[in-house]
């Protein structure tokens, strides 16, 4: 890897997952009612990522003033987080779905058309994660750039959908789709495992944190059956190694991380190292250039 220090560019990939309430990824599947195990599922990828308008931060201020003169000021810590705005050049009804816990309705009316909802009126959307990745070229030498990948990551986060607006502009992306995100305290991973001194978070807890790395990452979740041992995974892995279940990539078993026997590339299967319990989720967070089996 470079140096950790360059200049940000392209916003290539947004993903989203829901989580249980320990905190463990469950893909796309409902955490409550995830189905008859075994059961795949993968972070969904967000299609025309064009920007991104972070949370913001608010720190309170104690201030001291006496005998008419000033003495002096302390941060007062964070107060207040302010939403996030992910736009989207594309309007994809299954994200709406997802975020609002949802569904395609394809039997009101049978024969191909699908009615679907944002559901301003639900109370409160389900709970989720999201990863964020976007490139940055760094210095290796005073003449020589190289590109690699940042990824923001919200381990807990709400989001809505706004759908774009009608319009007959013939200009770029003239209605593009807004999505609201309300950041939340975490204190997992993706991969389930805790925060701890490693990090040397305050209290191993968390709005977001940055991975860089060589490659994007990608999400896939598991539903063990007490049977099954393969876990095939959205895309081609780039790494094959599994030392210790977390060399280039991450692998657990509910919430512990745990190395699989073997990756293969090209079938972009991984072989947990026992068939593990049933109804106990695996996670496996890997690097990927997004290449399909």
């Amino acid at each position: 890897m470079p140096t950790t220090r360059g200049n940000l560019l392209a916003f290539d990939y947004a993903q989203f997952w829901r989580v249980t309430s320990a905190g463990i990824a469950t893909g796309q599947l409902d955490p409550d009612s995830p189905g008859t195990a075994p059961q795949t599922s993968h972070s969904f990828l967000l299609e025309g990522p064009m920007t991104c308008e972070l949370p913001g931060a608010t720190f309170g201020q104690f201030k001291f003033r006496g005998g008419g003169s000033y003495e002096g000021s302390v941060d007062g810590g964070l107060e207040d987080l302010t939403n996030g705005t992910l736009t989207l050049s594309q309007c994809d009804a299954s994200l709406a779905a997802l975020i609002m816990g949802t569904s395609l309705d394809t039997t009101t009316i049978t024969g191909g058309p699908t009615i679907w909802s944002v559901d301003n009126m639900r109370p409160s959307p389900v709970q989720g994660g999201l990863m964020l990745t976007r490139r940055i070229q760094s210095q290796v030498t005073a003449s020589q750039g190289i590109v690699s990948y940042i990824t923001t990551i919200f381990p807990l986060v709400q989001m809505r959908m706004t759908q774009g607006n009608f319009s007959q502009d013939t200009s770029l992306n003239t209605s593009p789709v807004t999505v609201s995100i309300t950041p939340q305290i975490g204190s997992k991973f993706p991969w389930g495992e805790a925060f701890s001194s490693t990090q040397g978070w305050y209290s191993n807890q968390g709005i977001e944190f940055n991975i860089q790395s060589d490659y994007p990452w990608a999400l896939t979740a598991f539903l063990q059956d007490g049977t099954e041992t393969d876990v095939v995974t959205a895309y081609k892995p780039i790494y094959t190694t599994v030392t210790d279940g977390r060399a280039n990539s991450v692998h657990t078993v509910n919430g512990v991380v745990t190395a699989p026997t073997s990756i293969t590339i090209a079938t972009a299967t991984i072989v947990k190292a026992a068939v593990g319990t049933a109804d106990q989720w695996s996670n496996h967070f890997y690097q990927t250039a997004f290449d399909v089996v």
